[in-house]
């Protein structure tokens, strides 16, 4: 009878220390962010009258939340010699109090908000002052289904024979979808 008292605390001491099963995750809610970029050239006539900015690219990128998204295009794909536009996007979907918490929505916006952790990359012969490329990173909150794009990054060059500056910006606006079902992409 031996056997009996030692097979009870045994079983106690692993009732005691054993774990619950972990609890199943959600599936990561899919973000698409519709970006914008544009060159804004100054105002050359003597009215003063801005022209149209020239929409250069228009990628649409899609990923879950906390996943990297990125779009590159090349002038000359073979040699990868020329202009080059590359962004790199990873979005995170914050609940509506925390970006109203963080300054990340309008005025009388109350809705959620998606964090963006980005990088630009872009080269292009046709930059006034004879830069060949530039690189930016940064981070920017946009606000989910808002309307209007909102500015991700943006820069300013100058032409150095009329001082006047061109500005290049990334813009975009975002929606999150439905979660994916389990086992697919």
């Amino acid at each position: 009878m031996v056997l009996p008292a030692l097979v009870l605390p045994a079983v106690c001491t692993v009732a005691l220390y054993a774990q619950a099963a972990p609890a199943k995750k959600p599936n990561p809610a899919i973000i698409s962010v519709q970006l914008r970029w544009v060159r804004q050239a100054p105002a050359t006539t003597p009215d003063g009258k801005v022209p149209e900015p020239i929409l250069l690219q228009g990628p649409i990128l899609t990923t879950a939340d906390g996943q990297v998204a990125s779009f590159e295009t090349k002038a000359d794909p073979k040699t990868g010699a020329g202009d080059v536009f590359f962004v790199s996007l990873s979005p995170t979907l914050e609940p509506a109090e925390n970006g109203a918490k963080a300054g990340g929505t309008t005025e009388g916006t109350k809705g959620p908000t998606v964090r963006l952790l980005w990088s630009l990359r872009v080269s292009d012969k046709t930059f006034p002052g004879g830069v060949g490329s530039v690189v930016l990173t940064g981070a920017t909150r946009l606000v989910v289904g808002e309307e209007s794009d909102a500015i991700v990054a943006r820069f300013s060059l100058a032409d150095p024979k009329t001082g006047l500056f061109t500005e290049y910006r990334l813009s975009g606006r975002t929606t999150v979808g439905d979660t994916p079902k389990n086992g697919t992409p």
